[in-house]
């Protein structure tokens, strides 16, 4: 009778471990079914979970989540925050993307250099990053998948990197209605400027600190200019490559240059932000450039300048911040340039 029972036991518990053992390979098929491989600028990332911890480094990728209805786990800006474990003054994590952010995300430091110790700690189920942080790829990755990004300013690639996020969180309606309703603001922007673009509508973008600091030109190629292309401006250039999406320029040749402009727009960016609240940051990216166009013969005498057609716009927003949030900003700055209201 014993080793009868002895038999019964044995046969149970070597049923039970199969059983096991199914359910564990069933288990993993399934999670393996969930996966999905999700191609970016510097591979080919693995995503097997829900993404609800996203820790993200720098200003573009914090808007392109925000506008998906997300919030940071973790942030890593350029702008000076406090150094706490988290970050309680929101407003201040970025001058223009501040008052969206509803949590108090982790500190992961500065973008550039993140802090390797707290995302380990915090343990991300995604992590954003840019062109920048391609040397710090494999350390990254080794905490969580990661997503990286590059050529943001392109035209049309903002759209592609939100289609690519969207995938990984699964929000691709989502993305396709935030790309949709940016083209219908475009057009509804396009009809109100019907009138005064007319047949004025040259526009030449500059950039930089100052007239003599690594001044350059934006392309039609650019986000920036093919926003403005498809209001029906014509974007001024001095390079037939298609692909080319900024150009140095010196002062010396802007008389020629400058004087086919109906409008010039000129982005600052100093980047001095040392003791500076979000709305003085923004004001002195354009100070150092405003005041020596100001006070330059050479830019005094162009048109533009004498019709009172130049405008001056933080570098940071116009071109530095990309997406669909970005968009909506100039388009409401442009009215105010141009509609002055």
């Amino acid at each position: 009778m014993r080793k009868i029972s002895i038999k019964f036991i044995l046969f149970f518990c070597t049923i039970f471990l199969i059983i096991a053992c199914q359910n564990g390979n069933n288990q993993s098929a399934n999670d393996t079914n969930n996966c999905q491989n999700i191609s970016h600028d510097f591979g080919i990332t693995e995503i097997c979970q829900k993404i609800e911890k996203i820790a993200v480094l720098g200003s573009y990728n914090l808007a392109q989540i925000l506008s998906l209805g997300y919030q940071p786990y973790g942030f890593g800006g350029y702008f000076g925050f406090e150094k706490g474990e988290k970050i309680t003054n929101v407003k201040e994590i970025d001058p223009i993307l501040g008052n969206l952010i509803t949590t108090e995300p982790y500190n992961l430091g500065n973008a550039n250099n993140p802090s390797l110790e707290v995302l380990s700690k915090i343990k991300p189920d995604l992590i954003l990053g840019e062109t920048r942080n391609q040397t710090q790829y494999n350390f990254l990755s080794q905490i969580a998948p990661n997503l990286l990004f590059k050529d943001r300013t392109i035209k049309g690639k903002w759209q592609q990197d939100l289609t690519t996020l969207a995938t990984a969180l699964n929000e691709t309606e989502k993305a396709q209605t935030i790309i949709n309703n940016y083209e219908n603001q475009l057009n509804q922007t396009k009809a109100d400027f019907t009138e005064i673009i007319n047949n004025k509508n040259q526009v030449l973008f500059l950039a930089g600190n100052g007239l003599n600091d690594s001044l350059f030109m934006l392309s039609k190629n650019s986000d920036l200019g093919n926003i403005f292309s498809q209001l029906g401006f014509e974007i001024i250039t001095i390079s037939n490559d298609n692909s080319s999406v900024t150009m140095p320029i010196s002062l010396e040749s802007l008389p020629d240059i400058g004087k086919q402009a109906d409008w010039i727009f000129i982005l600052g960016y100093n980047t001095d932000v040392k003791n500076k609240s979000n709305s003085e940051i923004l004001a002195n990216q354009t100070a150092t450039i405003k005041q020596d166009w100001q006070e330059n013969s050479l830019t005094k005498s162009l048109p533009a300048t004498l019709n009172n057609q130049v405008y001056f716009a933080s570098y940071a927003l116009w071109n530095g911040l990309n997406g669909a949030i970005a968009s909506e900003y100039i388009l409401e700055q442009l009215r105010e340039f141009l509609l002055n209201y």
